[in-house]
């Protein structure tokens, strides 16, 4: 676990990336640019940055479209109907586009079997979220930090904390702590053993193991697009309002503004207007600023209103796109699975895999073409036309793959196959 003593601190830098992520995010004057030294730059600066569109918003909701195209599960055994009405009601769609915006914005996500009164159900955890690790092989996760501040009639704000124990299937709590870090020098509030613990998914880790989050990278470049943002406004608005110039003696009134008239006394005063540079410059520099994020985050090419990349450079974006996709799914499902299985023994079901099915980009409709192609013409034989549909056909288990084609074989032809894969007429 990172340093026990700065909890308060990490959690306050992932409420950061959340507005960040959610396009919440108001930078302070300041920082991302130039502090305000006077009262005019300040009034610009507030005016100005309500103009700013926010780019995290529009990463997250590409990213959450590939990654999530549909959720399914394989079939049940004993109790398989009663089951499926229950995971229907779960809601395993929103179960797993919460988590993978949990582990994009910070790195991890965590799904557990919650009784609330005489039900059961399945749960996305709250709050700031931390794995603990075994010093000896850190990849091995051997519980899982929560905290979270709730609000109280005081309006202190105390901090909850619960640690759930792996090895020992024990759930320690401390409540109403002024500092989450008071947890390890003080007994907890209370101590119980849990049937069931969280199923944890780390997106990427760090050096130490721990989680690391694409947002939490990519930060530095989102908060560059603010700040060449601001510079754009900012000039744009010097040319429509150019700063004054004035030779000689002359009345200025405090409010003087666009528009209104200035005296020169003496008859010999001179005025003109000093524009700025022109945008040329700045909006080249956010349209680097753009692409970049574009292909640090794995968006498909043309994203964020970035130039549409042609041939083999669009094939490349699209394909880092549906790879990220993949490696988000497959995470989503393994932990899912999990969380599933422990809900399918809890209500005395038989357990389930769970399968999060990313978005393809088309992919998968071509590649059922072309099998049913290469099998109508005789080049390869039903069994391996139908292995390599099983990947591209969600919960079509290994034993179900085996009996369709026995049932099949010196049955179909090509033409019943082809409609049966998803191709042809």
């Amino acid at each position: 676990m990172r340093e026990a003593l700065a909890i308060a601190s990490r959690a306050q830098q992932e409420a950061l990336l959340w507005d960040m992520a959610s396009g919440t995010w108001v930078p302070a004057p300041g920082e991302v640019g130039p502090p305000p030294r006077s009262e005019e730059a300040s009034i610009a600066y507030r005016r100005l940055i309500q103009l700013v569109y926010p780019v995290g918003s529009q990463v997250l909701r590409t990213r959450l479209s590939g990654a999530i195209s549909d959720v399914t599960w394989s079939d049940a055994g004993r109790g398989g109907k009663r089951l499926d009405r229950r995971l229907e009601a779960l809601d395993l769609y929103d179960l797993a586009a919460g988590g993978f915006v949990q582990m994009f914005v910070t790195g991890l996500t965590a799904y557990s079997v919650v009784r609330r009164g005489e039900d059961v159900t399945v749960a996305r955890l709250g709050g700031y979220l931390e794995p603990l690790l075994d010093p000896d092989d850190v990849e091995v996760v051997t519980g899982l930090l929560q905290a979270w501040q709730t609000n109280d009639e005081r309006r202190t704000r105390p901090w909850r904390v619960r640690i759930y124990d792996f090895q020992d299937g024990v759930l320690r709590e401390w409540v109403d702590l002024v500092d989450p870090k008071d947890a390890f020098s003080r007994a907890p509030t209370s101590e119980i053993a849990v049937g069931y613990m969280p199923h944890i998914a780390i997106a990427y880790r760090g050096a130490d193991g721990l989680p690391i989050s694409e947002m939490r990278q990519g930060a530095n470049l989102l908060k560059a697009n603010y700040a060449i943002q601001l510079r754009i406004h900012r000039v744009a608005e010097l040319h429509g309002y150019p700063v004054p110039v004035v030779v000689g003696q002359a009345e200025i009134p405090r409010d003087w503004g666009p528009g209104q008239v200035l005296a020169f006394p003496t008859g010999e005063g001179k005025f003109e207007y000093v524009y700025p540079d022109a945008l040329t410059g700045l909006y080249e520099l956010l349209r680097q600023n753009l692409e970049s994020i574009r292909e640090f985050f794995s968006l498909p090419g043309g994203s964020l209103g970035t130039q549409t990349p042609s041939g083999e450079a669009l094939r490349e974006a699209n394909r880092k796109f549906v790879q990220a996709s993949n490696y988000y799914a497959r995470k989503l499902s393994h932990a899912l699975s999990a969380a599933v299985q422990d809900y399918a023994r809890a209500i005395g079901a038989d357990p389930v895999a769970v399968e999060v099915i990313p978005h393809d980009m088309g992919r998968s409709g071509e590649i059922l073409n072309q099998v049913v192609n290469l099998y109508r013409e005789g080049i390869i034989p039903l069994s391996v036309a139908a292995r390599v549909a099983q990947t591209h056909v969600p919960g079509w288990s290994d034993d179900e793959l085996r009996e369709w084609v026995e049932r099949q074989e010196g049955l179909a032809t090509p033409e019943v196959v082809a409609r049966l894969l998803g191709g042809g007429e």
